[in-house]
């Protein structure tokens, strides 16, 4: 890239060669100034005819962050086979909905992180989590993150992007189809059988119970009821007392 080329270029090409120029932005730092040879030097145009030399030489040490978006390379030191750091940042706010700007923070974090550094980077997170807020993101279809998930998910496979907004929300009420999804769950194990339940029996269900236990009373006790010896009939008792 040219010395005479901005940062703001620098930035973007790097972003492009990453193919996170949708996600994040960047951050540059200072890491050396490219010292050339004695050959080079002389092979090289003289600061006068080459506009992209550094004429200004600001004093920059190791790890110093260039600022400036319309600033030149060279006017930031660097020379022909310099070399800078980088660092990929997202630019996140956490906001709690329906409260101030006292619930509102900013937060910097890096893809690679996971998304639970929330939690300690945001100092009001831990009291509305402990209240069941849930994390959503309007602009991603109001996705709502799931506890669960902020131990584990990355920032660059979250879907968000540099300077998008979190808001902490009261737990939504259920849906009229999960509501309905319980209630038949619920019904299905009322339609169960309980065998220590009680069965309740119609009126002529109990009259031919009541018709098979005394049936069933009278094989066990032959021509004998409940009530002791039944009584003969006229014809068999005179039977009875001709034979003895």
């Amino acid at each position: 890239m040219a010395l005479k080329a901005r940062l703001k270029h620098l930035k973007k090409q790097v972003l492009d060669e990453l193919d996170m120029g949708a996600m994040c932005t960047l951050r540059v730092y200072y890491y050396e100034s490219y010292e050339a040879s004695q050959q080079e030097e002389q092979e090289k145009p003289s600061d006068k005819d080459d506009p992209d030399s550094a004429v200004n030489k600001p004093q920059l040490a190791r790890g110093d962050q260039l600022d400036g978006e319309m600033s030149t390379l060279s006017e930031m030191g660097l020379r022909h086979g310099g070399r800078v750091e980088v660092e990929l940042v997202f630019g996140i706010k956490v906001s709690v909905a329906g409260k101030g700007s006292t619930y509102r923070q900013a937060i910097e974090v890096g893809p690679n992180e996971k998304m639970e550094v929330i939690r300690n980077r945001v100092p009001f997170f831990h009291i509305f989590s402990a209240r069941n807020y849930e994390l959503v993101c309007p602009e991603r279809d109001n996705r709502v993150f799931e506890p669960e998930e902020l131990n584990t998910l990355l920032f660059r496979d979250s879907n968000l992007s540099n300077g998008m907004e979190l808001i902490m929300k009261e737990p939504s009420k259920k849906s009229g189809a999960r509501v309905r999804q319980q209630d038949e769950a619920a019904d299905e194990e009322d339609d169960v059988e309980d065998p220590d339940e009680e069965v309740e029996y119609l009126d002529s269900d109990e009259e031919a119970i009541r018709l098979i236990q005394l049936q069933k009373q009278a094989d066990e006790g032959g021509v004998f009821g409940e009530g002791g010896e039944d009584e003969l009939s006229e014809p068999e008792q005179e039977d009875e007392v001709r034979s003895s």
